[in-house]
């Protein structure tokens, strides 16, 4: 999920959406994984680092799954800690 990209330029960061598993056939899950989280956290430790912004289209784009990913992840203090990194 690379909503800290300038442009779509790749390396990508991701999260399995509900599309992306309806893609490939697999089954829908209703919580994301620890997996899910700690690369999204690695990611958004190295865009605060490196000092990125969020992209508003790319925010645009993931519209439908960023709330409720975002809502599990406030959830895992844990981890948060672990990354450094607060939520507002």
């Amino acid at each position: 999920m690379s909503i800290f990209a300038e442009k779509w330029t790749g390396t990508f960061c991701y999260i399995v959406s509900e599309n992306l598993r309806k893609h490939f056939g697999d089954e829908i899950i209703e919580k994301y994984t620890d997996e899910d989280f700690v690369a999204f956290l690695a990611y958004m430790k190295y865009a605060k680092t490196h000092n990125l912004k969020e992209n508003p289209n790319d925010i645009e784009y993931l519209k439908n799954i960023l709330p409720e990913f975002m809502a599990q992840l406030k959830k895992r203090t844990d981890l948060l800690k672990k990354f450094d990194i607060t939520l507002k």
